[in-house]
């Protein structure tokens, strides 16, 4: 994931690159040109992603209030609230950090300290803590697949302290392993010519390549393990949802009616976790893949090398796919969640 501030938008307005004391970038305009990258970062990456930070925040913190509201102590909906705690922290951090949008009417210089400030901290944040959500799914997906697989033994080995051991764990080792990436950037305060005054900086360590590689190649191997994870889990829900189906509508007899009413509503729950796991890959696992892969396979696409605008542009459509990510878990569960939907309609708001 990216984390550094682009300075495109001061190559465009103000026709200058960073203070020639650090040192003087200017983007290969080959593919991408300055004016067009400064668009797309205003259209998407301010106005879009801005607009689904705030969204996700209200969508995340509704559905922590319905989970918490219902007061059940099973270890999907843990499981579930774990994530969107996750979902509202990403939105958080990626709405503080683009909040340089609206500092740049105020006064361009801390606009400019803050993009480089807030990339280095919220937004670096955001993309770790969507590390672990992501981490979490995956988690959820491998339960629910025990669970249908061995129904007997899952009440042995699936309860809400295990799960939340499981995701505590996840969060550590995601930490250990990404943060040392950290490392390869450093805030510098320097005098610009431009703003006539003091302003941060953010600074590319050039000795810490083989870091960088460890990160992507890390990250790339992290979304296949759990990919791999969450493709196998949906394929063994579906087969038993499948086999499940066929022997009910087999069934005859009020002797297991009362049965059916309650498989019904696991399968229910079952076809909408499925659905989270299928959004999860779509908008989150390939996307993050192929993005850590073009980092390793292309020399140069990176931030402040040969592909810098392309890399950048390519950041934008990307922020887009893990913000929705994070938006949408609330509708999936309005539409599909018949007991989710009850809650919110009678504790929060009204509904037709």
């Amino acid at each position: 994931m990216p984390a550094v501030a682009n300075t495109t938008t001061n190559v465009l307005m103000n026709n200058h690159t960073f203070s020639a004391d650090l040192f003087s970038f200017r983007p290969s305009q080959d593919i991408i040109s300055n004016e067009v990258l400064y668009l797309l970062e205003q259209i998407i990456d301010i106005g879009l992603c801005l607009t689904l930070s705030i969204t996700g925040i209200l969508t995340n913190g509704l559905v922590i209030a319905v989970f918490t509201r219902q007061g059940r102590n099973d270890s999907v909906i843990k499981s579930l609230t774990a994530i969107a705690w996750c979902d509202l922290l990403i939105c958080v951090f990626s709405f503080l950090h683009r909040m340089h949008g609206f500092l740049h009417l105020i006064s361009p210089a801390v606009a400019f300290s803050w993009k480089n400030i807030s990339t280095l901290t919220t937004l670096s944040l955001a993309v770790y803590i969507s590390e672990v959500s992501s981490g979490l799914a995956a988690c959820v997906a491998a339960e629910r697949c025990f669970c249908v697989s061995f129904p007997f033994k899952a009440k042995q080995f699936v309860s809400p302290r295990h799960t939340v051991i499981v995701l505590v764990f996840i969060a550590v080792v995601i930490f250990t392993l990404f943060l040392p990436y950290h490392c390869t950037w450093r805030l510098k305060v320097s005098y610009s010519a431009v703003y006539g005054q003091n302003v941060v900086f953010l600074i590319i360590d050039p000795s810490a390549g083989l870091l960088r590689l460890q990160y992507d190649l890390t990250a790339s191997v992290w979304s296949v393990f759990f990919f791999l994870i969450m493709v196998f889990s949906t394929v063994i829900i579906m087969i038993h949802l499948k086999r499940s189906t066929k022997f009910r509508s087999g069934s005859q007899g009020p002797s297991i009616k009362v049965d059916n009413r309650a498989s019904a509503t696991e399968r229910k729950v079952e076809k909408m976790l499925v659905t989270l796991i299928l959004v999860y890959i779509g908008l989150v696992y390939i996307p993050r893949f192929l993005h850590h892969s073009c980092r390793v396979l292309f020399p140069g696409f990176y931030a402040f090398q040969k592909h810098h605008n392309v890399y950048y542009a390519v950041n934008y459509f990307f922020y887009v796919f893990y913000l929705s990510n994070s938006v949408i878990n609330f509708f999936i569960y309005m539409k599909m969640n018949s007991d989710f939907r009850e809650t919110f309609c009678n504790h929060f708001w009204p509904c037709s």
